[in-house]
């Protein structure tokens, strides 16, 4: 019998062999050769025999993939004994070590595959890398992860959601952890069956540890709160907030810029530099915007007060972006917070624009979650979503590499064990 150093460090027993060969290159690698051993002493593995009378059946051959790389692989073909039972017939062989019964991959060589499969690579290019199919690779994480369960819920909630098109919803829900920056799980649909049958699983002490659920203004998340989160504090993230009113602004300097189309040096500057009217005024560069026509200059805090005169709306809803963001850098009481959310909508509400009557209309009905996000708080803290969007990237990425998943909780149990592991 040899024992070969090489069925040592691939996790196999030398003494499962009773002679091997090799190594013998080939254009692939290195190709070794293995006849098992005869086992003695075995017992019929059927259900009900038990029985140690057998003999050998016949041999045949098979090929493990003992390790593989992008450059080499090294296989294994090995000689298996298959034995038959003599008292009810059936026909067995005995496991080796190292090597998962009916598969061709060693130990070794899976965990190598789950360990690229859990830092982010795709099931194609593992496939690729080790020589296998693209159904053994996926084979090989849903035998190892049959399933992954959710993490508990935090004391700061984070939800929100990211596109992931099912038969179900066009988007799935993420739950983060605030203080920890972990994910917590991800829900099929962000609709409120889907949120109702989910929390209504979870232990009512459990969902009592929640006491603060950071949110965008999405109307089913406050239901979730009053039905399953009722001793949470629903708090409107920030850049949600904001981004109502960006959006409305940037949809009037459009409008803008094709009523005043005259103007060619307002509509140049608006076209070219919107981002201008999206940002804080004080963050406005100190700079000087030349006319290539005439070399005739303006500096940028002159152009963007001719360009906001050019339409009422867009000078309204430019000045209440910036109380917005005036009020988010202020430190206020809860009370002053409402009364400054109070302000904004009103102002909104008076521009007769049906772009900012919608905003209005959201500011109005979230006042008291926009206002707890603007004040102060016990933990000192400022919520936001901003921990949740770095995890929305990582799932975007995830699936955008994949050109899309058609299973969701394969996507979910990947996408969770991959936060997980860059956690630790």
């Amino acid at each position: 019998m040899d024992s070969n150093a090489f069925l040592l460090s691939f996790g196999m027993k030398p003494e499962d062999f009773e002679r091997t060969e090799g190594p013998i290159q080939s254009d692939e690698g290195f190709v070794y050769e293995g006849w098992e051993a005869r086992k003695y002493g075995l017992r019929c593995p059927a259900q009900g025999c038990g029985s140690e009378r057998y003999k050998v059946h016949n041999r045949y051959s098979c090929e493990i993939r003992l390790r593989s790389d992008l450059l080499k692989a090294e296989v294994l073909i090995c000689h298996r004994i298959r034995y038959v039972c003599l008292v009810c017939g059936k026909t067995f062989t005995v496991p080796l070590k190292g090597a998962m019964a009916g598969r061709s991959l060693t130990h070794l060589e899976r965990a190598a595959m789950l360990a690229e499969l859990n830092e982010g690579d795709t099931f194609e290019r593992v496939a690729r890398a080790h020589g296998v199919s693209k159904t053994e690779a996926v084979r090989v994480f849903d035998e190892a992860y049959p399933e992954v369960r959710r993490g508990p819920l935090p004391r700061i909630l984070l939800i929100d959601e990211f596109k992931f098109s099912t038969p179900y919803s066009k988007y799935c829900c993420h739950l983060v952890d605030f203080e920890a920056s972990e994910s917590v799980d991800v829900i099929r649909s962000r609709q409120k069956a889907y949120l109702d049958e989910y929390f209504g699983r979870i232990g009512e002490s459990e969902r009592g540890r929640v006491k603060v659920l950071v949110t965008d203004m999405y109307d089913e998340y406050a239901h979730l709160a009053r039905r399953w989160l009722p001793d949470a504090k629903v708090v409107a993230d920030r850049f949600h907030v904001v981004k109502q009113l960006t959006e409305a602004v940037n949809r009037l300097r459009v409008t803008a810029m094709s009523r005043n189309e005259r103007d060619a040096l307002a509509y140049n500057f608006m076209k070219s530099r919107w981002r201008l009217f999206l940002m804080r005024r004080r963050d406005v560069p100190d700079r000087w915007y030349t006319r290539k026509s005439d070399g005739e200059s303006w500096h940028y805090d002159e152009l963007i007060k001719r360009c906001l005169s050019l339409d009422a709306d867009l000078r309204n809803a430019y000045d209440c972006l910036q109380d917005l963001y005036r009020y988010m850098r202020v430190t206020q009481t809860f009370a002053e917070a409402v009364e400054n959310i109070r302000f904004v909508a009103g102002k909104l509400e008076n521009c007769r624009c049906d772009v900012l009557s919608k905003v209005a209309a959201t500011y109005r009905k979230w006042e008291y979650p926009i206002a707890m996000g603007l004040a102060r708080n016990e933990f000192g803290w400022t919520f936001t979503n901003a921990k949740m969007e770095a995890g929305n990237d990582v799932a975007q990425t995830m699936i955008d590499a994949a050109y899309g998943y058609h299973n969701f909780e394969r996507f979910r149990k990947r996408f969770l064990l991959m936060r997980w592991n860059k956690k630790k």
